[in-house]
């Protein structure tokens, strides 16, 4: 079994959309170096690798299988 993490932020990624603390808005605007992140969830794969599971799905999905 693999487990691989696709996002590890709070439910609204990180930046959150409605946060301007000094972390949040320092990502936006450039003055903190620090990767956005995706909200939390996992791949959960079989020894067949064409069985997999998604654990807590998130809105950020697409990204977070593109990446």
């Amino acid at each position: 079994m693999k487990i691989r993490v696709l996002g590890s932020a709070a439910g609204g990624g990180f930046p959150q959309w409605n946060c301007n603390c000094r972390n949040c808005s320092g990502v936006r605007n450039g003055t903190l170096r620090a990767r956005p992140r995706t909200q939390s969830s996992i791949c959960v794969r079989g020894r067949d690798p064409l069985q997999w599971a998604l654990v807590n799905a998130s809105p950020d999905i697409l990204a977070q299988l593109q990446a």
